[in-house]
């Protein structure tokens, strides 16, 4: 599947992109996850992106994301405070540091 078959099958009203990982990640491929994020949330203007705000993949993929648009992006986590220094989802006046 190519970028624009994506875009046109998946950049529709309501789409959410849950974003799973590894805590681990290579080197070689953190700048990869960060350049995906902000190639799909640049590219897309309907889905949203949704992270459990984990370390390693998901906090790079959502770097990505919230470097375009920290709208596009909704964090769910298991309980209040979940790392809420990283979470980007929401402006840094929401959050209780």
């Amino acid at each position: 599947m190519t970028l624009k078959e994506f875009i046109k099958q998946f950049d529709k009203d309501n789409s959410i992109i849950l974003l799973e990982g590894k805590r681990i990640v290579l080197e070689a491929d953190k700048e990869k996850l960060t350049a995906l994020g902000k190639l799909l949330a640049s590219k897309t203007s309907r889905i949203t992106f949704r992270s459990g705000n984990a370390e390693g993949s998901d906090q790079l993929f959502s770097d990505g994301v919230t470097s375009v648009d920290n709208k596009k992006l909704q964090v769910i986590t298991p309980y209040s405070g979940h790392r809420q220094k990283t979470n980007q989802a929401y402006p840094a006046e929401h959050k209780q540091l």
